[in-house]
């Protein structure tokens, strides 16, 4: 029987299709019966042409595929249709790969935000900062990255503290020590 298969615009299988259990696409159409002769005791209608099937559940967008690609599309989900036939692909990468990138993605902005922390005049304890900040380094090294519990930088409690240290350092300075 001939099997058929819809792709996605990448080319993977969204559906199978086989004539014996879907209906065929095309009916035949019959021209009018013989009359009965000695000869021929049950005459059958001729065969004159062929139609559209209205009870295949077919799609219409469907493509014939042989047995031989539909066993391999069945069997591994790393092939694709391309250019009329069947193709290898390299698969995507896992999850846990994708994810590890985007801890380390976050990891390196939290290291650049607290760049500042390690500066000599900076107005924080920066032998707290430095172990958070090392903390960050190991994370990617002994973590499950579906599972990441981020340090808390030393300051948590209060994110805004190191920018109003900031800004009374400056008032200091501006206002000749004066505390406003």
């Amino acid at each position: 029987m001939t099997k058929f298969a819809v792709f996605d615009a990448d080319g993977s299988p969204l559906g199978f299709y086989a004539e014996d259990i879907h209906g065929s696409r095309r009916r035949p159409v019959y021209g009018p019966t013989p009359r009965r002769t000695r000869r021929n005791s049950n005459p059958v209608p001729p065969v004159i042409g062929d139609e559209a099937n209205p009870d295949c559940t077919i799609p219409a967008d469907a493509v014939e595929i042989s047995d031989e690609d539909w066993q391999g599309l069945l069997s591994n989900p790393g092939r694709r249709w391309r250019d009329g036939r069947v193709v290898d692909v390299e698969p995507p990468s896992s999850p846990t790969d994708i994810t590890m990138a985007s801890v380390r993605a976050q990891r390196n902005d939290l290291l650049s935000k607290s760049d500042w922390t390690q500066l000599p005049d900076a107005p924080v304890d920066r032998e707290r900062w430095a172990i958070y900040r090392q903390q960050l380094r190991d994370l990617p090294e002994t973590v499950d990255p579906s599972k990441v519990q981020w340090p808390l930088p030393p300051d948590h409690d209060d994110t805004n503290a190191a920018e109003r240290e900031l800004d009374r350092a400056a008032r200091t300075i501006l206002f000749d020590g004066k505390n406003t």
